[in-house]
């Protein structure tokens, strides 16, 4: 359920989260023109709004921006809601690639994480703390100091 306290307070965690990333912001579109009216950070949470309430169209994601504009821009963003057509074209041609986003947020949350994290299986992860032998899991002996050990984990 989306909620305008909902809005409020992803869009307070989603800014943190680019700053934190140094989230490049986009300019202008192309080499000339005007400046944007609209940031890339504002595209970027009207997505996660579209996500959160399950709307597949730009008329849906469209009608969600608008429903909740105050929420989605507080103090930064001074401009009048986004046409439905700009809306449409600025989404088609964000300013990175999906390549570009998985990484800023990968390495985001590689740093940020604890020891607690879950990788895949057979997934390369820098270990914390002393070092688990092969010969010691057979044996079932495990180091003084590691916790929050998979003890059927297996080596690469």
């Amino acid at each position: 359920m989306i909620s305008k306290q909902w809005v409020k307070q992803t869009r307070t965690y989603f800014l943190a989260f680019l700053r934190e990333t140094h989230f490049p912001e986009l300019e202008r579109q192309g080499e000339r023109g005007a400046t944007v009216r609209y940031p890339e950070w504002l595209l970027r949470l009207i997505g996660v709004l579209a996500v959160k309430g399950k709307e597949k169209t730009y008329l849906g994601i469209h009608r969600l921006a608008r429903t909740y504009w105050q929420e989605l821009c507080g103090p930064q963003v001074q401009a009048s809601p986004i046409s439905e057509r700009q809306l449409r074209a600025r989404l088609k041609k964000s300013a990175l690639s999906l390549e570009a986003v998985q990484e800023t947020c990968s390495k985001f949350f590689h740093r940020t994480t604890c020891d607690k994290v879950v990788s895949a299986d057979k997934m390369m992860v820098r270990a914390r703390g002393p070092v688990w032998h092969r010969q010691q899991q057979q044996q079932g002996i495990i180091p003084k100091g590691l916790r929050s050990l998979d003890t059927e984990g297996t080596w690469s």
